[in-house]
C-alpha cells in the first residue's frame, strides 16, 4: 500500500497545553481501500462540517496521516467524499467514529470503518 504524504491536518481549537500523549492518541490515517479517488475527508464534531481536510486527491491503496487537536468528546462523525467515473463528486454519508480510539480509518467504497 503506497502512503501518500499530505502533511498533518489540525482541526479543532490547540487547547491541548503540554499534553503531548493525548494529542499522540488523536493521530489517525486514512486509507483508501476502495476503487474510487477520495478528494475530501470532512469532520462534525457537533457543529457543522469542517473544511476538507485533504490538500490532494488520495487514490485507491493510498493512505495519509492526520490528527485532531481538539478539547471535547471523543465521539465525532466523519464523511469521505470522491470522484465519480463520470468526472463529478459524491458525498457519503456520515459516519460515527470515536477519534480516541481511531488509530487507522478505511473507506472500502461502501462505508467507513476504524480500528
Amino acid at each position: 500500500m503506497k502512503s501518500k504524504f499530505l502533511g498533518v491536518a489540525l482541526v479543532g481549537i490547540a487547547t491541548l497545553v503540554g499534553s503531548s500523549a493525548i494529542a499522540d492518541s488523536l493521530k489517525f490515517k486514512i486509507v483508501n481501500e476502495s476503487k474510487y479517488i477520495i478528494s475530501s475527508f470532512q469532520s462534525n464534531e457537533g457543529d457543522g462540517w469542517s473544511k476538507n481536510w485533504l490538500s490532494a486527491d488520495l487514490d485507491g491503496g493510498e493512505s495519509v496521516g492526520m490528527q485532531f487537536l481538539r478539547d471535547g468528546p471523543c465521539d465525532v462523525q466523519v464523511r469521505v467524499g470522491w470522484r465519480t467515473t463520470d468526472g463529478g463528486q459524491e458525498k457519503g454519508d456520515p459516519w460515527n467514529i470515536n477519534i480516541c480510539d481511531a488509530h487507522s480509518i478505511y473507506f472500502d467504497g461502501h462505508k467507513v470503518t476504524y480500528e
